[in-house]
């Protein structure tokens, strides 16, 4: 049996409080006790309970591989090939049940602390990056026009992400299979790739 670090025990802790009790009630004293620590340890690893947030969401991006490595192409893979796989790959994090509590707590709690957004942009910012540069790469490559390939690649995520998102939020629908979240990659990229193709004048 593997022995979780003090470290990573805390982010446990922190991502059990935050599912069960949301970020407004969840509170560092108690979180501390269930990790096996004292409320003034916790301050060693950890500024805030909103840096104790965004650690954990980074934590779960990086072991799940939405990150800036997850989306570099690996040997022999195609630009557009790694591009398929490191959006399946955000999907599945993002639609995932732990996912989509998340963002429904983001959504719930913003008003009141408007910190949640900023804080999960900033985890999210790494992968974003990666997909700022394989888009970039279809440009150089010439299967791709884009003159902002940055603000494409959040409106590639949205195209995404937005609908299923509304639908879980709102209960209208659980979230969505492994096949099905592998339709919602392949619709938004073939309308994306469609929009997105160069004009015979700039091949």
């Amino acid at each position: 049996m593997t022995t979780l670090s003090p470290r990573d025990r805390l982010l446990q802790e922190a991502l059990n409080a935050f599912r069960e009790e949301g970020y407004g009630a969840a509170n560092l004293g108690r979180i501390a006790t269930a990790a096996g620590m004292s409320k003034s340890t916790i301050y060693k690893v950890v500024d805030s309970k909103a840096d104790l947030f965004a650690q954990v969401v980074e934590d779960a991006m990086r072991r799940n591989d939405v990150s800036a490595r997850g989306t570099a192409p690996a040997d022999g893979e195609s630009t557009q090939a790694a591009l398929r796989r490191a959006l399946l790959t955000m999907t599945a994090l993002a639609l995932s049940p732990d996912g989509l509590l998340s963002y429904r707590m983001i959504v719930r709690e913003q008003h009141q602390f408007p910190e949640l957004a900023s804080l999960h942009d900033r985890a999210l910012a790494p992968f974003l990056a990666g997909l700022v540069e394989l888009l970039a790469r279809g440009v150089a490559e010439g299967w791709l026009a884009l003159e902002a390939p940055p603000w494409a690649a959040i409106r590639l995520v949205d195209m995404i992400l937005a609908e299923p998102r509304r639908q879980a939020l709102g209960g209208l629908d659980p979230a969505p299979t492994p096949a099905q979240q592998a339709k919602l990659v392949d619709d938004a990229l073939q309308l994306f790739l469609k929009g997105a193709e160069p004009r015979p004048a700039e091949r």
